[in-house]
């Protein structure tokens, strides 16, 4: 599946449907260089390279939603229709946005980050219901302002728990962690990490129990050999925290015999299989040289092994918005930093042996 198909005029749109959604923050400037607003431009931590440089400074500078109005563009994508929405979102009080994530879940887009003039300490937490305008009740949707969190988290990692809570993890410039209960209206402090980590991708185990962090990158790059020049690139430490006893973030030595594999990477996704309790997914990113990747990566919950599976995405691409929604129980789909859908499947990403045992 290459470029989503456009449906403005219609409705496409069907709750019963499992929809992806996604702020628009991809344009090309007029001299035909991508851009991601207010993204890559602003962090300019990861590589110091002269080609890299002349390539962001050739660009005109942008500020994602920087305006008067406070809009901005929406895009909703139906997986089994294979079409998108364009909606216009209007924000509360907020006029600029800065160090950004996003979060699907039931129907909302949950927006976390920073604004320059806000008065308040911590970060903003929007929410956008899509089911008003899938329902037919608003042809324009309006931001909600949700409870400040109390530290400031710059590009956090985000992701939902079994019972609908969200889990704010690091950021720029922080270690701290916390959880929204979204039926109490409160932030609640989650164990802090070790260092600072922003951009990382967290998943969620099949069973829901334990939520794993993978990759990221803090303010002084790492090295590529995950911070020490002499050290086995072949052990790589992924954390994990149990969700019910919430103690600690426990590392974990992840083990591989590829030596060539790019494991610790910034911006990608991650998912699981309904019925596959052994494997977590990882989908693209970048290195630490802003290089995107096009792989599948699988790990074994089981015995912490990672390698990679055949799958190769259509292109090499990062995601603002690291989780994917299920089509079914035998595929997956993910929207790019590029606006590219990337669908999937299950028997292409599992090893032969497992799956020749659950036939």
């Amino acid at each position: 599946m290459g470029a989503m198909t456009c449906c403005v005029g219609m409705r496409p749109i069907k709750s019963e449907n499992n929809l992806l959604y996604q702020i628009n923050r991809y344009v090309k400037s007029d001299q035909k260089n991508t851009q991601f607003i207010n993204d890559s431009q602003r962090d300019n931590q990861l590589s110091k390279s002269p080609k890299n440089n002349q390539l962001k400074n050739s660009t005109k500078k942008k500020q994602f939603l920087k305006n008067k109005k406070g809009e901005f563009v929406l895009l909703i994508y139906d997986p089994e229709e294979d079409c998108y929405q364009e909606l216009k979102v209007t924000l509360p009080v907020i006029k600029n946005i800065e160090g950004m994530s996003e979060l699907n879940m039931d129907k909302n887009l949950f927006l976390c980050g920073i604004s320059p003039k806000q008065e308040n300490e911590g970060s903003f937490l929007l929410r956008i219901n899509i089911d008003k305008y899938s329902s037919g009740k608003d042809d324009m949707l309006n931001a909600d302002l949700l409870i400040n969190s109390h530290y400031e988290h710059i590009y956090p990692s985000l992701i939902h728990d079994r019972k609908g809570n969200i889990l704010c993890i690091g950021g720029k410039g922080q270690k701290y962690c916390e959880r929204y209960d979204i039926n109490a209206s409160k932030w609640f402090p989650l164990p802090q990490l070790v260092e600072e980590r922003y951009k990382c991708t967290l998943c969620l185990d099949n069973k829901g129990n334990h939520v794993y962090l993978f990759g990221g990158i803090k303010t002084e790059p790492f090295l590529k050999n995950n911070g020490n020049e002499n050290e086995n690139n072949t052990q790589i430490k992924i954390l994990r925290m149990h969700l019910e006893r919430l103690l600690i973030w426990e590392n974990l030595i992840v083990k591989t015999n590829q030596r060539n594999l790019c494991i610790n990477r910034i911006s990608s996704g991650a998912f699981t299989f309904k019925n596959d309790e052994d494997f977590i997914f990882i989908v693209g990113g970048e290195d630490f040289d802003e290089n995107c990747l096009d792989d599948v990566l699988r790990l074994s919950v089981k015995t912490l092994k990672i390698e990679s599976t055949n799958v190769k995405l259509k292109n090499k691409t990062k995601f603002f918005n690291q989780i994917g929604v299920p089509i079914n129980d035998q595929s997956y789909c993910f929207i790019d930093c590029f606006n590219q859908t990337h669908i999937i499947e299950r028997n292409d990403c599992l090893p032969m042996d497992y799956q020749m045992d659950n036939i």
